[in-house]
C-alpha cells in the first residue's frame, strides 16, 4: 500500500462521513414518509398530545390516529416537543442520533470503536423501523444512556460534588417511562445510600421537585378524577405485566447497585435487568394470546425490545475498544535483526 494511503485515517474519516451521511437520510425518511399511511401510532400519540398541551387541554385524551392515546410520561412530552415545534415529531429520532453519536465520540478513545457503534445502530432493523415509524422509544433510551454514561465519564459516578444536579436529571429521566427507573437504579442507587444526610435531601428535593412541576404543567387541565383514572399513562405503561410481577423487577435493581460500578459491567446489568420485564411480558403474552396474535395482531408491542438496543450496542462498541487496548498491550515487541559477520 502507496505511504499516503497509509496515512489517511480511514476510521476517523469514515464516521463522520457516516454520521453525516445516517443524519441527513432519518431526516429524509421523516419528510418523505406519511405517518397516517402507518400501522403505528407513536408518533401520532405524541403529536396529539402534545397539541393538546400547547392548547391547553389535558394531553392524555386526545385520540390518535389509530384512535389510540399517548403512554409518554410528561418528560416524555418534552423531550418531543422540540420535533413538534420543527413541524414533525419523528425528528426526534435525528436529534437523538445525532446525541449517540456525541456519546460515542465524549466516551469512548479510539475511531475504530466510535465507528463500531455506529454501523451497529445504523445497521440494525430496530433503529432503522423507529426512524421510518417516527417513533420516541429508542430515542428516550439513547438520552438515558447518555445520562448515565456521560456522567460516569465525566465524574467518575460520583454524584457527592452534584447531588442536586445529578437529582434533578435523574427524576427527569425517571418520569419518561416507568422502566427508566432500572437503569437509574443500578447506576445512583448505592452512591445515594452513602451521601450525607444534606446531600441525599438535597438530591431528593430537586428530584421530587422535577417531578411535581412536570405534573402540574402536564396534569393541571385534567377535567376530573374520573378521567384521570381512565386515561394516564402509568396505567398504560403497567399494562403488560401483572403489578406484583412488575414491583418486583422495579425491585431487582436495589440488589445490583454498586459504588463506583465498572462502565462495563453496568452496561451489563441495565442490559439484563431492562430486558428482564419486557421478555416476562413477551412471554405472559405468548401465552395468553399466542405467537401468532403477537406478531399478526399486536397483542404485544415487540418494539418494547428497543428499550434495551441503545444499551447492547454501545456495549459492544466499548468491549470492542476494551479488546483493542488488550491487544495493543500483549503485542509481541519486534525482535532485533541479527547480523553475522564474515571474519576477515
Amino acid at each position: 500500500m502507496p505511504l499516503f494511503l497509509k496515512k489517511i485515517p480511514f476510521s476517523k474519516i469514515s464516521f463522520f462521513s457516516i454520521s453525516v451521511l445516517a443524519f441527513f437520510a432519518s431526516l429524509l425518511i421523516n419528510l418523505t414518509v406519511d405517518g397516517n399511511n402507518l400501522n403505528v401510532d407513536r408518533w401520532s400519540a405524541m403529536d396529539v398530545s402534545l397539541a393538546a398541551l400547547l392548547h391547553g387541554e389535558y394531553p392524555y385524551s386526545a385520540v390518535d390516529h389509530l384512535n389510540g392515546r399517548s403512554s409518554n410520561l410528561p418528560a416524555l412530552l418534552l423531550i418531543g416537543l422540540p420535533g413538534y415545534l420543527l413541524g414533525d415529531v419523528g425528528f426526534l429520532q435525528s436529534l437523538s442520533f445525532a446525541f449517540f453519536i456525541y456519546i460515542l465520540f465524549q466516551t469512548l478513545e479510539t475511531y475504530q470503536a466510535r465507528l463500531i457503534g455506529l454501523l451497529l445502530l445504523t445497521g440494525s432493523s430496530a433503529w432503522l423501523w423507529e426512524v421510518v415509524t417516527k417513533s420516541d422509544l429508542m430515542s428516550n433510551f439513547i438520552l438515558l444512556l447518555g445520562f448515565i454514561v456521560l456522567w460516569q465519564k465525566k465524574n467518575a459516578g460520583h454524584i457527592t460534588r452534584r447531588s442536586f444536579l445529578v437529582g434533578g436529571l435523574a427524576g427527569f429521566m425517571f418520569y419518561t417511562r416507568l422502566i427508566s427507573f432500572i437503569p437509574l437504579t443500578i447506576f445512583l442507587f448505592q452512591d445515594f445510600v452513602q451521601l450525607p444526610l444534606r446531600k441525599k435531601m438535597s438530591f431528593l428535593a430537586a428530584s421530587l421537585g422535577v417531578i411535581v412541576l412536570l405534573t402540574l404543567v402536564v396534569f393541571k387541565n385534567c377535567p376530573s378524577m374520573a378521567v384521570f383514572k381512565e386515561n394516564n399513562p402509568f396505567t398504560l405503561q403497567n399494562r403488560q405485566l401483572p403489578l406484583l410481577v412488575s414491583a418486583g423487577t422495579l425491585l431487582l435493581p436495589l440488589f445490583f447497585s454498586q459504588k463506583s460500578i465498572p462502565l462495563p459491567t453496568l452496561m451489563r446489568r441495565c442490559i439484563v435487568l431492562i430486558l428482564l420485564p419486557v421478555l416476562l411480558a413477551f412471554l405472559s403474552s405468548w401465552l395468553k394470546n399466542g405467537f401468532h396474535s403477537i406478531i399478526h395482531e399486536s397483542a404485544f408491542d415487540i418494539s418494547y425490545f428497543n428499550f434495551v438496543t441503545p444499551f447492547v450496542i454501545y456495549y459492544l462498541a466499548l468491549a470492542f475498544e476494551q479488546q483493542l487496548a488488550a491487544t495493543a498491550q500483549v503485542s509481541p515487541v519486534p525482535t532485533q535483526t541479527l547480523r553475522f559477520h564474515r571474519p576477515a
